[in-house]
């Protein structure tokens, strides 16, 4: 079992290496497919937290996501083409080739794909590394960057199902620390867009290490697991996780004040609303 990893940077990625991202993976992937096994069928159709998809939906989406994830790592062309991604609308143009697909079908590719990522994922992590690559929001960033933006999607839809259905979700401690630390990643990425670097540290109660600092070190953004010096934002980890992500409050009424960095973590959430 992994260690808890301490520090995620853009092209350096985990502090003790990618070993953690396959762990977080396979311990998401069967919580989720545990949890839609035992659906009924009629709660297939029940609505999802994403406001245009019911339960069925959103596991599509993550299935589709899984191919994409697969056909990467092994070095195979996107099943679904190239292009742009935009996240807005691209999710529901791929579910538009699966439309009618039966929940039996969408659960066997998505049990499939999983035990495909484990395989493909311990081979990337044995591999040399390649150096960085272009990342999930166009920066230079290591190859585990892009898995764990997906690992991050699929985490925030099990949230998207589970939840609304009274389930109830136990994370490991590596699942869960690789959530905050890339969610804090996509944020402070998000919030350089407008120029400069986001610097500030959390609180965040309920999470692996409890502080986290959002830094920048010769243009890589860097996230670790300890407090600064200086704590001015503090909330619960998965009440900021959803916001973080467009569930819910915003980051600055979450962390109860409007200071500059609650707003630029906020940035996020216009790109990634739950659909």
């Amino acid at each position: 079992m992994s260690s808890v990893p301490q520090r995620l940077a853009e092209r350096a990625g985990c502090g003790d290496g990618p070993g953690p991202v396959i762990e977080a993976f396979g311990a998401q992937r069967r919580r989720f497919i545990e949890f839609l096994r035992d659906l009924p069928e009629p709660a297939w159709r029940q609505p999802s937290r994403c406001s245009d998809w019911s339960v069925h939906d959103v596991a599509r989406h993550v299935r589709d996501g899984a191919l994409a994830h697969t056909a990467g790592l092994a070095g195979r062309p996107s099943p679904f083409g190239g292009g742009r991604f935009d996240p807005a609308r691209t999710p529901s143009q791929w579910l538009a080739r699966t439309a009618g697909e039966p929940p039996a079908h969408t659960l066997r590719d998505l049990t499939e794909l999983a035990d495909q990522e484990t395989t493909l994922l311990t081979a990337r992590v044995a591999a040399a590394d390649s150096g960085p690559a272009r990342g999930p929001f166009g920066r230079p960033a290591h190859w585990s960057i892009r898995s764990l933006h997906v690992f991050w999607d699929a985490w925030m839809h099990e949230r998207d199902v589970v939840l609304p259905l009274g389930g109830e979700i136990r994370p490991t401690d590596v699942d869960l620390q690789l959530a905050v630390l890339y969610s804090l990643l996509a944020a402070a990425t998000s919030a350089s867009w407008t120029g400069g670097y986001l610097c500030t540290s959390l609180v965040l109660d309920g999470s692996p290490s409890g502080g986290y600092t959002i830094s920048s070190v010769d243009d890589e953004i860097v996230i670790t697991a300890e407090p600064g010096a200086a704590t001015p934002l503090r909330a619960e980890v998965t009440t900021l996780l959803d916001s973080l992500a467009g569930r819910g409050p915003s980051p600055a009424v979450v962390f109860g004040t409007a200071s500059p960095a609650a707003e630029q973590l906020g940035m996020l959430r216009r790109a990634f609303s739950p659909r």
